[in-house]
């Protein structure tokens, strides 16, 4: 009850409050108006008038072009006498560092015995320092009122000096922000306005020809007081204010002038009345907020290069409101209400409690609630990445067996051939047809650990042009491993022409991924048919499959005989870690990975399948028209060496001796070391050119990628190939030249290995200035 007669008794004040502001507003407006009005006319007049005559003195002296204290003098009094607002004119020529001592024994000449440069220090003044020009205060005018400040260098002033740079450079009339007039106890503030005088009667055109043309200042001083009073003084009684016989002059009272610069910052704009800059900006913030709701006359005028802002308040009274009979109406009516509103108000606070109690019970429910889905959240994050590390140990898993098994026969084949090719030196038929077969081996042997590093890597997509059905053929070996012995793998390969472009790593993965799932899909075994076709698509299924585009598709699809799956499994298999697989054999990102392989290939994939009729998923690839690059070693061409010495660095020995063997051969010279360490070694004791840096890329000790960046330091023109068995990315996660250097996989054939070491050298030969690493 006590709250609701407080809030009834505060109501009731704010009415009466309004009914008296109304009323005060109502008659206050139209006398705030007129006199407003009047002394903005007045201001703004004046400050025109004032403009003009520091423009007027700026003409004059530059029409003179020497001017003397008589003609200054002269000039300048009937000015400031016809202008209240002006304080004093001033003369501030410009003078060059070297023409100092002229300009003090000059002034000596025109009777200023004591002039001489100085700068402001504290309450009075001390010597100049050198510089390479002066701006000081030459004529004053009154005389008396500025003589101490003759000399005085207006340019060692940050606020004067900025003022003077921008009239100088735009040659027009430019005022400062507030500065103070006065060193006493009682501080006075106001503004200087300063207008260019150059060697020309006109502006000179350019900024340069302004600068130099320059010859001084005309400069007016201007106390905010000056420039007020005058105008409110000639407000006073003027004939046009309207009158009121019912106490309309009390109402309307004084009118308060707020003078705001609003070129200036926010804590800078107030400059009439002054107020301590600690409240300036609170002091602007409350006076746009009060002028906002009451409505206060404001006049906005540009002069000077800077805008300014007239604002007017009045001082109210309210003993005219307090006489009329509405503003006691209001309060009454608020005080009967009282009662009212604290039977309201204590309805109001029973309900509110109530709800408060349900808030607090609700609020308690849902942050247990969400601190266990919080908890949910943390261990599925948990759980995916277990299970995306359980997918890629899935994935190697499955190869190994298989990999080892084929690589092993290959070894054995390498083996075997050897063998029989040292068994029959002297049946140069036989043992050439036996180092054939090694060669062929070797090449299977390389494909093979290709394929299974290209699997294991994470790159960005890289496409290439590729023969398809030839594509699909080479991986043969790799789906083998897949399957296991429970499994038959059969083709069904076109021996069209079929070109796609997509990344062949990606596309390997995907094909692997669907033949491991087939796989799974027949626990007792079956046949996997891996095949390749071309289809047009249709319109209907182009619009089903937003990503096609009209065209030529080729189909790479794989078929099992295995238990199948309804509709509901379908709709979701390409869902990220949804799985059919027993816990354990499977993460459910398998078929998500090659939908997204298909989406970037610009193609799409399809899966046909029905409960116990197996499964056939269909990856659909653009057909394009380019041919793949092939390239090959043009035995027309002379890779051998001219004498060039080559640094070779191999940790294995049998291939630094073979790879030393093969670059002697073809006359190079060959520098050899087993690892980083010892070839800085062999560089330093070698006192010749080394034309190659030919390394392993993961070595013990030092690894060819630092010694690369090493020797680079020294021999900025060496050209550098770096071989290595792994990935590109795993060999570079170390290697800051990367982009700089030759990287090449390992295994290399001798004739590419020729070819390579004669272009890259080559290649550098004409640029031996050239500082850049090959």
């Amino acid at each position: 009850m006590i709250l609701a007669i407080l809030l009834g008794g505060a109501l009731s004040a704010l009415g009466m409050a309004f009914t008296i502001d109304h009323y005060e507003l109502k008659r206050e407006h139209r006398y705030l108006e007129h006199r407003s009005t009047s002394h903005a006319r007045n201001f703004t007049n004046m400050a025109g008038r004032n403009v003009e005559e520091i423009r007027s003195l700026a003409g004059f002296i530059g029409a003179v072009g020497y001017i003397n204290r008589t003609l200054f003098r002269n000039f300048s009094k009937p000015i400031i006498r016809n202008n209240p607002g002006l304080r004093a004119l001033k003369w501030v020529p410009r003078i060059r560092h070297d023409a100092r001592g002229v300009m003090e024994e000059t002034a000596k000449a025109d009777g200023i015995a004591d002039f001489s440069f100085k700068d402001r220090a504290g309450s009075g003044f001390v010597a100049a320092p050198m510089r390479e020009e002066y701006f000081p205060i030459y004529f004053a005018e009154p005389a008396n009122r500025d003589g101490a400040e003759l000399g005085f260098d207006m340019g060692s002033n940050q606020v004067y000096r900025h003022a003077l740079d921008k009239a100088r450079d735009t040659g027009k009339l430019v005022a400062t922000t507030r500065i103070s007039l006065s060193t006493g106890p009682k501080q006075e503030y106001g503004v200087l306005m300063i207008a260019p005088v150059y060697e020309t009667s006109t502006i000179p055109e350019t900024l340069a020809q302004r600068r130099a043309d320059l010859i001084g200042f005309a400069v007016g001083v201007f106390p905010f007081v000056n420039l007020l009073n005058p105008a409110v003084e000639s407000d006073i009684g003027d004939a046009s204010l309207p009158d009121d016989d019912d106490g309309a002059e009390e109402a309307m009272g004084e009118v308060e002038i707020f003078l705001l610069d609003m070129s200036a910052d926010t804590e800078k704009r107030l400059l009439h009345p002054f107020i301590h800059e600690a409240w300036q900006q609170t002091k602007i913030e409350e006076l746009q907020a009060e002028a906002a709701k009451s409505g206060f006359f404001t006049v906005d005028y540009a002069a000077a290069d800077r805008s300014w802002r007239l604002v007017y308040r009045p001082t109210r009274s309210k003993n005219y409101a307090l006489r009329q009979p509405m503003p006691w109406i209001v309060l009454a009516a608020g005080l009967a209400l009282t009662s009212l509103l604290a039977a309201f108000l204590w309805h109001v606070a029973s309900r509110t409690r109530t709800i408060e109690r349900l808030v607090t019970e609700r609020s308690t429910e849902l942050t247990t609630m969400n601190d266990k889905l919080q908890d949910e959240i943390d261990q599925r994050i948990e759980v995916e990445k277990q299970l995306v590390h359980t997918q890629k140990m899935e994935a190697i898993g499955e190869l190994t067996g298989g990999i080892a098994h084929d690589f092993n026969n290959l070894l054995m084949v390498i083996s075997g051939y050897a063998q029989r090719a040292l068994a029959a030196l002297y049946d140069e038929e036989s043992a050439e047809q036996s180092l054939k077969e090694v060669v062929t081996a070797s090449q299977k042997a390389a494909n093979l650990t290709r394929q299974l590093l290209g699997f294991s890597r994470r790159e960005a997509m890289n496409q290439q042009v590729m023969r398809l059905p030839t594509t699909i053929r080479d991986m043969k070996g790799l789906l083998s491993a897949s399957t296991g012995e429970h499994c038959e793998l059969e083709f069904d390969l076109s021996d069209d022409d079929i070109c796609v472009e997509t990344d062949p790593t990606e596309l390997s993965q995907a094909v692997l991924n669907l033949v491991v799932n087939a796989r799974d899909a027949m626990p007792k075994g079956g046949t996997i048919t891996v095949g390749v076709t071309i289809t047009v698509p249709d319109e209907g299924f182009i619009k089903e499959h937003p990503n096609l585009a009209p065209g030529r598709y080729a189909c790479v699809y794989v078929r099992d005989e295995g238990v199948g799956m309804d509709e509901e499994t379908i709709n979701n298999v390409f869902v990220p870690f949804f799985t059919t697989k027993d816990q354990g054999r499977g993460t459910g990102l398998g078929l998500s990975m090659v939908y997204g392989f298909s989406q970037r290939s610009k193609g799409t994939v399809t899966i046909g399948s029905a409960p116990g009729a197996g499964t056939t998923v269909v990856i659909y690839l653009p057909i394009v028209d380019k041919k793949p690059i092939v390239e090959t070693l043009d035995v027309s061409e002379d890779y051998s060496g001219k004498g060039e010495t080559i640094l070779l660095v191999e940790d294995d020995s049998q291939l630094l001796q073979l790879t030393r063997e093969t670059l002697e051969h073809l006359g190079y010279t060959v520098l050899i070391a087993s690892d980083g360490v010892e070839a800085l070694e062999v560089e330093q004791d070698h006192d010749g050119d080394i034309d190659l840096l030919l390394t392993d890329a993961v070595m013990p000790n030092l690894g060819g990628f630092e010694l690369a960046e090493m020797m680079k330091q020294t021999r900025p023109n060496l050209c550098i190939v770096v071989m290595s068995g792994y990935t590109k990315k795993r060999a570079g996660d170390v290697a800051d030249i990367l982009e700089q250097i030759t990287f090449v996989h390992k295994p290399v054939s001798m004739p590419d290995l020729a070819k390579l070491v004669r272009t890259e050298i080559d290649t550098a030969a004409p640029s031996e200035q050239d500082a850049t690493i090959h």
